[in-house]
């Protein structure tokens, strides 16, 4: 019986995956995104919110390539006020 559930279980994993016929970009719904890769601040998303370092924030080493850095006192980003980041339903912040 568990050999019947188990080899199922595989068939419909495998299944699952052959119906999947495209990727979603990593684009899509992202209303900012500001890798540091360029030592900017600027938005890649295309939505403009490009962010201006203030207070002696800067660049350094992260875990993928570039990010900010921060003293943790009074850096910080500013990104002018916009529609698109006025949020009506759920949010999800990603580092």
């Amino acid at each position: 019986m568990k050999r019947i559930i188990l080899c199922l279980t595989a068939l419909a994993m495998m299944l699952g995956h052959v119906y999947q016929t495209e990727a979603i970009p990593i684009t899509s719904g992202l209303v900012s995104h500001w890798p540091a890769d360029d030592d900017t601040a600027d938005d890649q998303s295309g939505n403009n919110n490009d962010g201006s370092l203030n207070n002696g924030a800067t660049f350094g080493a992260s875990v993928v390539a570039k990010g900010f850095s921060f003293n943790g006192v009074d850096n910080f980003i500013s990104v002018p006020t916009d529609s698109s980041l006025s949020f009506t339903s759920t949010l999800t912040i990603a580092g």
